[in-house]
């Protein structure tokens, strides 16, 4: 079994299902530039939603010749499984080189969503994937999912898990230093045990001549030496050698999930939560403590390190429900008496009777606009505030996304990347109000949602003799 989440705020997050196809003898497979924003490729204009950009036909950078069938498989942002059952999981990793797409100033064609695509549809166990794709990749050219800004190293290199009905591998791939090429390690998984990859290369201790276990590049060595990524005389490291190092103790944002993963299926474990910069400290695998079905990996996945040190549910910074999720930019916001002043002044004025057909009007009206708020809420506000991030512009051919993380001055005050601050008491005052007018401001525009959308009416309240 193999599993990924994504951690992207503006991706196109829709499933598609591709079928076998039949292919004539001499045509090409086009490779398109890659785009992971909705939509993340386009077919038919007319299958789009209307009302928002007028999106031309997805650029083509390159092509490769067409095999006869392609077997049909299951498409996400990231390709899923095919017919034959192989299966993907994906992780997005820094690295020490970087390349520009053909068309984009660079020389290289594929990128792994392209490769990975091209492996489902050609290919039946995770062996045959996993060469096919390095091979491709070193003839035609690979790059990352970035290719300007700041982020290019951040966004350099990729992970793959790739499964069949029989063997889990892990693959690595980055761009070579020549911009139109690529290297790349894969290292099998023994059945009995379990990887975690957390946005950074795992595999350590590399041995081409063992087949049955590692895959790779036949620069792997060369590009390194070069570059003077390793000496050539020490053991070589694949993730020392070609991983970029985060800055500071930031690393903890990878090592940290792996500990904790490897931690839950094996509890018996004697693994420390603290590593280097790389990881060198942990075994590429473990084996588990058992069996595991799906369940167990969507409770790793759910997981928020409870009852550890690192518990994201605990402290002052989790607030008072004790929300895993971090949030910034608070509002104040001042409850009103209106409700009770005026129903006081209903009953001194007119009567019980005034007060409880008044008393049962306001009811019915609060509860019709909480009912039409809801449902206008969960069309408009869940897709626009997701994942930690809020997402605007949806006339432009790019969403805008904005993050809604804490603050740096926040994290270092609660602790984030150490031990838990000691004034919690003094932060939690507040933490409380953020959370406080986070909420008005959802609760806000939850009313103002509500009025202007029309939805059937809930029957309401009625007064009962």
């Amino acid at each position: 079994m193999t599993t990924h989440t994504a951690d992207s705020s503006n991706y196109d997050f829709r499933i598609a299902k591709v079928p076998q196809q039949q292919h004539a003898t001499g045509t090409s497979r086009n490779v398109p530039l890659l785009r992971q924003e909705y939509p993340r490729y386009e077919y038919f204009r007319e299958n789009l939603e209307p009302g928002f950009f007028n999106w031309t036909e997805s650029p083509t950078i390159g092509q490769i010749p067409q095999v006869a069938t392609t077997y049909g498989y299951i498409d996400g942002m990231y390709p899923i499984i095919n017919e034959h059952q192989l299966a993907f999981g994906e992780s997005t990793c820094g690295a020490k080189l970087w390349a520009k797409p053909a068309t984009q100033g660079g020389k290289a064609l594929f990128d792994i969503t392209e490769l990975a695509r091209v492996a489902l549809e050609r290919t039946r166990t995770a062996r045959e994937a996993i060469q096919l794709m390095g091979d491709l990749a070193v003839q035609y050219g690979y790059y990352g999912a970035e290719w300007e800004g700041d982020s290019v190293l951040s966004e350099a290199g990729e992970t793959l898990t790739v499964t069949d009905t029989k063997e889990g591998w892990v693959f690595h791939i980055l761009p070579d230093d020549s911009g139109a090429s690529a290297v790349w390690v894969a290292q099998r998984v023994p059945d009995t045990h379990i990887v975690a990859i957390g946005n950074q290369f795992i595999i350590h201790h590399v041995n081409l001549t063992d087949s049955d276990n590692f895959l790779g590049s036949s620069n792997l060595y060369d590009v390194a030496k070069r570059n003077n990524f390793w000496d050539g005389q020490s053991d070589f490291d694949f993730t020392v050698a070609y991983a970029r190092r985060r800055p500071g103790e930031s690393f903890y944002y990878s090592t940290r999930r792996q500990w904790r993963v490897y931690t839950l299926a094996n509890p018996s474990l004697d693994l420390s939560p603290y590593t280097d910069a790389f990881g060198t400290t942990y075994p590429f695998s473990v084996e588990t403590a058992g069996l595991l079905d799906a369940s167990d990996l969507i409770r790793f996945q759910r997981d928020h390190y409870e009852n550890t040190t690192f518990d994201l549910t605990q402290g002052p910074q989790s607030g008072p429900y004790g929300n895993p999720d971090r949030y910034s930019k608070p509002a104040s916001f001042v409850a009103q008496q209106e409700v009770q002043a005026t129903a006081v002044s209903i009953l001194a004025r007119e009567g019980e009777a005034a007060l409880v057909a008044h008393l049962t009007a306001a009811s019915d009206k609060f509860a019709t606009s909480a009912h039409e708020a809801f449902y206008a809420l969960f069309v408009d506000v869940v897709t626009r505030f997701h994942d930690g991030s809020i997402f605007s512009d949806f006339a432009s051919e790019s969403m805008t996304v904005s993050a809604m993380g804490y603050p740096s001055w926040w994290l270092e005050e609660v602790g984030y990347f150490g031990p838990k601050a000691a004034n919690g008491v003094a932060v939690m005052g507040t933490l409380v109000l953020g959370v406080v007018t986070v909420a008005a401001l959802a609760v806000g525009l939850g009313f103002w949602l509500g009025r202007r959308t029309s939805t059937v009416k809930s029957k309401g309240y009625a007064f009962i003799k």
